[in-house]
């Protein structure tokens, strides 16, 4: 149930990520003139107007303007563009496939006037079920949707040789590396998808970055290869945190999966507690309960041997140190290996009182011995500093355990967090822009507003020369 809900469970398309959405200024009402409407092309006014009503947050009524000119049979690849990310974020991949694969055919710089009509627009692509990236309306942006569009109508092949035309035409990019990695795990080709993506230092430390840790990692552990996926994810756990906390749980709680299979129950239990409640859905809620439970049980019934090899654990270099290297006289007491232990009672020179309350505890630990139960030591374990602090930290886990039991036992009778935001869909559109207030006008708008500010200096100059006769000629 883990593995569905991590690459490929229905709910995956309404995780809530980090990309911002924006409005930008409304062109049309500043920059736009209606002799400069009148003068444009028809195709173009349809992509304005469709742009426009997308700016002001009509994104239905921008889909049906763009639609229309797309049935209607344009001839700008701008209007396959947009119609096919249209039909991308609502989920209709047949139509997103036929209008994207046009665009491609007609025109290999696609895009060019949204450029020059709204330079600040974007669009944020669902590459993996957990990561958006910003891309423009060029090329490079309509191939990756158009991989986008096979990956989820089930063509991981189709999307895979468009990941790959891209990487011959724009060069290996992060993005790119991250999907092929991800669509090989998909196709079942392990070994490929490890190849690719083993040895790659993504540009930069952000949600990319993440994702090509966590796949790379479950790439590793469908392998068996479980302490090298956990140094590699730890590492990414540790170092990149500003990003998305669905991205962030299941990188988590894959991590803890792999810290059980390395033996380290504790320190399962420490990665998975810090997982929301709320962003797991009810069916991963109930598998990750009892899984922390029982490695909290685990830690629980731990020795002092096994204690003193949890403490000295490094979860960093996942080395977990033999008993060993550290089970001496000084440390550990005799009756942890004693055959006997109750043989190393004797009662001590003490009040009567006291005498017989240890020869009735002794009494009592020979006739557990007798029906063949294990008889903890009565001086308690002879534990080291680091010792003593991991049980304290045991004993706070026990502590903690109810309340995280009770808000898990909450995800199972509610909705999941993952809908709360209602982010829908592959494909959303963002005007922020880093060079805002530097649109780019048409060479029709230049002349519109030169043409308007002469008229209106001409005619402020005529009411002032008005104002003033009348002020002389009305005085005599």
């Amino acid at each position: 149930m883990w593995d569905n809900w991590l690459f490929s469970h229905p709910e995956l398309s309404l995780v809530t990520l980090d990309v911002g959405r924006g409005l930008g200024e409304n062109r049309s009402s500043y920059h736009v003139t209606k002799l400069v409407e009148i003068l444009m092309p028809y195709d173009e006014k349809q992509l304005l107007y469709c742009l426009e009503r997308l700016a002001g947050g009509d994104s239905r009524g921008a889909a049906g303007v763009i639609s229309n000119a797309s049935r209607a049979g344009s001839l700008l690849p701008d209007t396959h563009l947009l119609a096919g990310a249209f039909a991308l974020a609502q989920g209709r991949l047949d139509d997103a496939l036929g209008a994207l694969e046009q665009c491609g055919r007609e025109s290999p710089d696609c895009g060019e006037a949204i450029r020059r009509i709204y330079p600040g627009l974007r669009i944020l692509l669902r590459i993996t079920p957990t990561v958006l990236i910003p891309v423009h309306p060029n090329e490079y942006g309509a191939g990756l949707m158009l991989a986008v569009a096979h990956w989820a109508s089930g063509q991981p092949g189709a999307a895979l040789e468009e990941v790959r035309d891209l990487i011959s035409r724009h060069g290996m990019r992060d993005e790119l590396r991250l999907m092929g990695g991800y669509l090989l795990v998909q196709r079942g080709e392990v070994d490929r998808a490890i190849k690719a993506m083993r040895g790659a230092h993504p540009e930069e430390e952000d949600a990319v970055a993440l994702d090509h840790a966590l796949i790379l990692a479950y790439a590793l552990s469908l392998q068996e290869q479980y302490r090298e996926a956990a140094m590699l994810l730890t590492k990414a756990v540790r170092s990149i945190r500003n990003v998305n906390p669905h991205l962030q749980a299941r990188c988590k709680l894959l991590l803890a999966e792999l810290y059980d299979r390395c033996e380290m129950p504790f320190e399962a239990l420490a990665v998975s507690s810090e997982v929301p409640a709320d962003v797991m859905p009810p069916a991963v809620a109930r598998s990750q309960q009892q899984r922390e439970e029982r490695w909290l049980t685990e830690a629980l019934h731990m020795g002092g041997a096994e204690l003193e090899r949890m403490a000295r654990a490094n979860p960093y270099m996942m080395y977990i140190p033999d008993a060993s290297e550290f089970t001496d006289e000084k440390r550990v007491s005799k009756l942890d290996i004693h055959r006997d232990p109750v043989a190393a009672l004797k009662p001590r020179e003490m009040s009567w009182l006291r005498r017989k309350v240890d020869e009735h505890r002794i009494s009592e630990y020979k006739s557990a011995v007798a029906r063949g139960e294990s008889v903890p030591s009565p001086h308690g374990d002879r534990l080291s500093v680091e010792g003593r602090q991991f049980r304290q930290r045991v004993k706070q886990a026990e502590q903690w355990w109810p309340g995280r039991s009770q808000f898990l036992s909450a995800a199972l009778m509610g909705s999941t967090g993952l809908q709360a935001e209602g982010v829908t869909g592959h494909v959303l559109f963002d005007f922020c822009s880093a060079h805002e207030g530097s649109l780019k006008l048409l060479e029709g708008e230049h002349r519109a507003r030169l043409v308007s500010g002469f008229g209106g200096a001409v005619f402020v100059a005529a009411l002032v020369m008005l104002i003033l006769r009348l002020a002389v000629y009305g005085g005599a």
